[in-house]
């Protein structure tokens, strides 16, 4: 099979804070792919978890920015079905087949997206997808257990600090301060991209973040 005729489906959306970059991230692959010679099938995930074949293949010319970047009305709701070398998706209103797409490239970011959850879900289905596998997408996606590992293997890292949420009250920034030193980043464990990360050099911006 060469790439004139490989279908590959693109995913994006999807139910994490990140939605909007995703569906803007998946119109630069989308173009990159097109301009390749690859014919490429449109799947949208909404914030409730819907699958959809997205009809209106032009929307992504007009997605410049977060607030522009949205599902749009013309499309299809679809549903996976883990069903390895038989019909991938169906069509919900019809119960028909949706085309047999030879390559998934999910452009999910965040929760439910980069975490092993959709990994699973296509090897489940047995169709080959970009991007890390089960293991490597859930352990990447956890910075604690990732870099738990990192130092396991002897692989030099910053210091780090990891609190529970229902432990921040007892955060002394003072301690974490004489650990880390004066500045010091604050990220969730486990999103994706840059949500929820802050800079804190004092103790103000430190119990902010």
């Amino acid at each position: 099979m060469n790439k004139n005729n490989m279908i590959i489906g693109v995913i994006f959306g999807g139910r994490s804070a990140e939605h909007e970059i995703s569906i803007l991230s998946a119109k630069n692959v989308v173009k990159a792919l097109e301009s390749s010679g690859f014919l490429t099938a449109l799947i949208g995930i909404d914030k409730d978890g819907k699958w959809y074949h997205i009809l209106d293949r032009d929307f992504l010319e007009n997605v410049n920015d977060v607030k522009s970047a949205k599902l749009p009305e013309k499309k299809e709701q679809i549903l996976p079905l883990a069903f390895p070398d038989k019909t991938q998706f169906i069509e919900m209103s019809t119960g028909r087949p949706f085309d047999k797409l030879d390559v998934l490239f999910p452009i999910l970011h965040g929760t439910f997206g980069e975490d092993g959850t959709v990994q699973g879900l296509f090897s489940l289905m047995d169709v080959p997808y970009v991007g890390s596998g089960v293991l490597g997408s859930s352990v990447g996606m956890d910075k604690d257990v990732m870099k738990r590992l990192l130092q396991q293997a002897s692989i030099p890292i910053p210091q780090f600090l990891v609190f529970n949420f229902d432990e921040k009250e007892k955060i002394q920034y003072e301690a974490v301060k004489r650990y880390l030193g004066d500045t010091v980043f604050i990220k969730p464990a486990n999103l994706g991209s840059s949500v929820g990360i802050s800079r804190a050099s004092n103790e103000d911006s430190f119990y902010r973040g």
